[in-house]
């Protein structure tokens, strides 16, 4: 019997085609695109884009050093990214904020750039003033039109050996992607930005852990894009010791969570919060707690020991994921890697690099974020 052509078998629906590819990892997508002429588009339409991120919701480290690496936790693996404006050369660089997979880079020579690695697009942006690490970033965007991009940039008065200097008002800037535009903001404000610094993006607004000038009670802060104002959200969940560790991550696309590790006991909690709701009321409820032995010691970077901030996310099997660094022995050298953390047991250890100790707040600037890979296009 003949065999039939091709284009004579039946064919998937194409709805359900777009249903499959929305759940197929981008790494497979990119491959994908160049398929066939309907592919190519549906992978450049925004309706697309935006659902495909919301299906996709497993992250992966990715890790600025003297290379850029991504690290996934799952099959253990730590790929290079492919060459790029940003690795080439001796230009120091790290990742300041993330937002849908973009990530806003500052460099040694005061400039910004917006990347998403994965489609490797790149936009150079001239701040207002040069970049520097004193300064806090954000990526977001207004609530009510998810491709409007703006990068935020502030100074609360937070110098990185711990200092204050409240003399002068907060220097607040905001870019605006659709007119190529920097304006300044005006605020007053009694609060800044707890250590580790580093904000989270959900829905579109930014996240930090802040505390009152005169006040040692921490709180969720956040900067509304669609407003262009600080709101604080809630208190935290929780009274905190002076040398414990407290980290902010998303969970699950529309929360947000807090790592606690106590230093005296070394045990980790994790806390959820309710739905984030524009004017909502947001609770907190403990996800699990883990007391083991063997538990990674997690710690901030001080002025004498700059080690990489921890950061972490909590993957789709309720596990712990952090990436976090260790100094050796001797002090000389810093060992970076990944644990695994299960609500009884530290699961896994994936050793990532080790390097010499920086010893202080000098390049190069080693840092990590938990990314969250995706299709949505640097703004032009």
């Amino acid at each position: 019997m003949a065999s039939s052509s091709l284009s004579e078998r039946p064919c998937l629906p194409f709805d359900l085609v777009e249903e499959i590819l929305c759940r197929v990892p981008i790494e497979s997508l990119t491959r994908f695109q160049l398929t066939c002429k309907r592919w190519f588009a549906l992978f450049k339409d925004k309706r697309f884009i935006y659902k495909h991120l919301a299906f996709v919701q497993q992250q992966q480290f990715i890790r600025f050093s003297f290379l850029v690496d991504t690290i996934n936790h799952e099959n253990e693996s730590i790929k290079p990214m492919p060459p790029t404006l940003i690795v080439q050369g001796r230009v120091e660089t790290s990742v300041t904020a993330h937002c849908d997979g973009l990530l806003l880079c500052g460099f040694d020579l005061g400039k910004l750039l917006i990347w998403n690695p994965y489609l490797k697009q790149v936009k150079w942006i001239r701040p207002m003033n040069p970049y520097s690490y004193d300064y806090y970033y954000a990526i977001g965007y207004d609530f009510s039109r998810d491709d409007d991009y703006k990068i935020l940039r502030f100074y609360d008065g937070h110098d990185y050996e711990g200092k204050y200097h409240w003399p002068n008002d907060p220097e607040v800037e905001i870019y605006n992607f659709k007119s190529s535009l920097w304006k300044t903001l005006e605020f007053s404000w009694d609060w800044y930005v707890f250590k580790p610094y580093r904000g989270v993006s959900l829905n579109g607004n930014t996240y930090w852990i802040a505390e009152k000038n005169h006040d040692s009670n921490l709180f969720i802060q956040c900067f509304d894009f669609s407003v262009e104002k600080f709101e604080p959200v809630c208190s935290l969940p929780l009274t905190f010791g002076v040398s414990d560790f407290i980290a902010l991550s998303d969970f699950r696309g529309d929360q947000l969570s807090l790592l606690h590790q106590r230093k005296e006991t070394m045990e980790v909690e994790i806390w959820i919060t309710s739905k984030i709701k524009n004017g909502g009321v947001v609770s907190w409820t403990k996800l699990f707690n883990v007391m083991r032995p063997n538990l990674p010691v997690l710690h901030a970077s001080t002025y004498i020991c700059d080690l990489d901030d921890p950061v972490y996310f909590i993957d789709k099997n309720n596990r712990i994921v952090v990436c976090c660094e260790e100094l050796l022995e001797d002090e000389r050298y810093v060992c970076a890697s990944v644990y695994v953390i299960g609500e009884d047991r530290l699961e896994n250890t994936i050793k990532v690099q080790n390097h010499r100790n920086r010893g202080g707040p000098h390049w190069p600037f080693i840092c990590s974020y938990a990314h969250r890979p995706s299709l949505v296009p640097v703004p032009k």
